[in-house]
């Protein structure tokens, strides 16, 4: 007698698994356990031998019935079992969320007709800078967003030539924003802390041009002395406060809140502002006096500054990250730095934040930066004893490990 397909729990049809199923990733091996990988949604789950089994059979598969006696076929030991397993599986990737549907690139309506851009002479902000090798307008007809913009890219080199597109940010008439990037994309944002942020992400894309990357990392990458590290921690944590004590201390910023990996496993110089947040003003101000007077913007729901950096704190060249640091400031913790695991790393560092490029060529290669390069959380309640322990994980002190 032939056992019954999967029962499955209320959710997606069997024809939404198996087109999802179909372009998932072969299951990798990482760490003793093995990986699956959605690259359309960008996600990573865990897999136990025979849930790898199950996703394998699932990827191969064009019935769930077929998956089942694929599945039975290969673990005939679980033969008995294959649909309480299969069908456990889909519940728990099912929660996981690789069901969904995978995100559609934004695109708000564009009005009917785009605006014509003010006269030359009305754009509050209008520079053209060099970004990743190539020259980009960028300007905006908004008081305070023309502020934000200028304090955000303070650090970009003017660019030599001309740009051919601009990316632009403008009121709309009616309450709201309007961001055009170029001839390609109009977006439409509520306010201008949202507009701001679509600028950033525009440039993001630009600066990834035709060159793809291994990822982009939620995080902090900087040179120093004894090379350079990544600083990774939920937003509020205190990595950026971080990152401006070590260039105090003679250190060069690469990149700050996204960092671009490239396939030869190096960050990208792109020098965006440092966004200080209102609780570590004080904490900084021995170090950066400037903060006291330097202009307040808004980001999400929060109140930021930008401290100036000379063009001396900006690293020109990419940098490989030789320690990945999460990071975390606590007033009333004691000082420590712990090894950690590199599947521990690696969940840390998959956040919604997070894009990774899964494609083919790219995943074993992100994989093995991950195995290969030495993790550490970081607990600190002051910048001075975060310096001390940064020193030690990079081999120039004494053993970090539990200290």
């Amino acid at each position: 007698m032939t056992p019954p397909a999967a029962t499955l729990s209320a959710g997606p049809s069997e024809a939404e698994i198996l087109h999802a199923a179909a372009g998932w990733a072969e299951a990798r091996p990482f760490q003793g356990i093995h990986l699956g990988i959605s690259p359309a949604l960008n996600a990573v789950v865990e897999l136990n031998p025979a849930a790898a089994v199950v996703w394998e059979a699932l990827r191969l598969s064009p019935t769930l019935a077929a998956a089942e006696a694929l599945y039975a076929e290969l673990c005939p030991q679980r033969a008995a079992q294959a649909p309480a397993d299969v069908a456990a599986c889909l519940d728990g990737w099912r929660a996981a969320g690789l069901f969904r549907p995978a995100p559609a690139a934004p695109a708000p309506p564009a009005p009917a007709s785009p605006p014509a851009d003010p006269p030359a002479g009305d754009w509050l902000f209008d520079r053209t800078i060099a970004l990743a090798g190539q020259p980009v307008a960028v300007r905006a007809a908004d008081p305070e967003l023309a502020a934000a913009l200028e304090d955000m890219l303070a650090g970009f080199a003017d660019a030599p030539a001309p740009a051919p597109e601009a990316v632009a940010a403008l009121a709309d008439g009616a309450g709201g924003w309007l961001v055009i990037d170029g001839t390609r994309a109009v977006r439409r944002e509520p306010d201008r802390a949202s507009a701001r942020a679509a600028v950033f992400v525009a440039l993001l894309h630009r600066a990834a041009g035709a060159t793809p990357w291994l990822g982009l990392l939620h995080g902090a990458c900087l040179d120093g002395p004894q090379g350079g590290v990544l600083l990774a921690a939920a937003s509020g944590a205190g990595k950026s406060t971080l990152a401006a004590s070590l260039l105090a201390e003679g250190w060069r910023l690469v990149a700050e809140d996204a960092v671009a990996l490239t396939p030869a496993l190096e960050a990208v110089p792109l020098p965006f502002a440092l966004s200080i947040k209102r609780g570590a003003w004080a904490l900084l101000a021995g170090r950066y006096p400037d903060l006291a007077t330097a202009r307040t913007h808004v980001s999400g729901t929060r109140l930021i500054r930008h401290p100036r950096l000379p063009a001396a704190c900006w690293a020109p060249v990419p940098v490989r990250p030789r320690a990945i640091l999460f990071v975390r400031y606590d007033p009333a913790c004691a000082p420590a730095c712990r090894p950690v695991a590199p599947l521990a790393a690696l969940r840390a560092l998959l956040t919604d934040e997070t894009w990774i490029n899964f494609g083919p060529a790219h995943t074993d290669r992100f994989l093995d930066w991950i195995e290969t390069t030495p993790a550490f959380d970081l607990a600190y309640p002051s910048t001075d004893d975060a310096l001390r322990l940064i020193a030690q994980c990079l081999g120039a002190g004494p053993s970090a490990a539990g200290s």
